[in-house]
């Protein structure tokens, strides 16, 4: 019989034991890895299912991140802080994990567009910056190779790779790197901005509630966003992430008032 989920449960009741919960999600999150990597009539297809496997890896390693500067909050208050920008880093793959489970063979695609693009314009802008320098020669010139490589993905059922960038595509990154405040007078023929947008898309959280399907899951991202923001201050150096330290200053000096008294 599966247990009762109980909502908004107060997670500082002495009958929650935090190392516990750990090793239970450890657990689970192992479970699930395990699970996706030995499906036996293989429903995820091998790319969406590495991706899956992955992210929940990196979940767990972020997670422990958080743990080691949690425990110097006392010592050093704004490492703490820092321990926030991870749960926003945290709830945005909740994000990133819900599009691929609602339509994973788009969204993986995206996702690896999305990455493709960007190592693409690192690459321009370090040929730009660095190109007249001996130390980068080696990288500049094989990175090109493996970029070419990186715009096929392998086929499980045949040996021809699948285009994931076609050249036309990767032609127009470059375009867009070269002239980004171009006006629309001056594109070449074989560039348009919104087909170029639209095939490098990967949404942020807020634009990926919209794209999701399911009408549970999209209403569950819905109820977590406003909690997202919240969180994206601390990556953002917001006020609250600024003046933590003098809060906890404060605080640490009235609690000494107090015991002295």
């Amino acid at each position: 019989m599966r247990k009762q989920i109980i909502d908004n449960v107060d997670i500082e009741l002495p009958e929650f034991d935090a190392n516990e919960l750990n090793s239970l999600m450890y657990e689970m999150v192992e479970a699930f890895v395990y699970a996706l990597g030995h499906q036996s009539n293989r429903k995820t297809k091998v790319e969406s299912s590495e991706l899956l496997q992955a992210l929940l890896r990196v979940f767990v390693v972020t997670h422990k991140s958080m743990l080691l500067l949690l425990h110097r909050e006392l010592s050093d208050p704004l490492m703490a802080a820092d321990a926030i920008s991870l749960v926003r880093e945290q709830v945005e793959k909740v994000y990133v994990l819900s599009l691929i489970v609602d339509d994973e063979q788009k969204w993986t695609r995206q996702y690896f567009r999305s990455n493709w693009r960007f190592r693409y314009e690192r690459f321009l802008r370090t040929q730009s910056d660095h190109g007249g320098k001996p130390r980068f020669q080696e990288c500049l010139t094989s990175y090109p190779r493996i970029l070419d490589q990186g715009r096929y993905v392998p086929v499980e059922s045949g040996p021809n790779p699948q285009v994931l960038v076609t050249k036309l595509m990767a032609r127009c990154v470059k375009y867009s790197f070269n002239n980004p405040n171009a006006p629309k007078h001056k594109w070449p023929s074989y560039f348009s901005k919104k087909k170029f947008d639209d095939y490098f898309m990967f949404p942020t959280p807020g634009k990926a509630i919209r794209y999701i399907q399911n009408k549970s899951t999209q209403q569950f991202l819905s109820t977590w966003y406003k909690e997202y923001q919240w969180l994206s201050r601390y990556s953002h150096i917001a006020v609250d992430k600024v003046f933590l330290n003098a809060i906890s200053q404060s605080k640490l000096r009235g609690s000494v008032e107090e015991t002295l008294e």
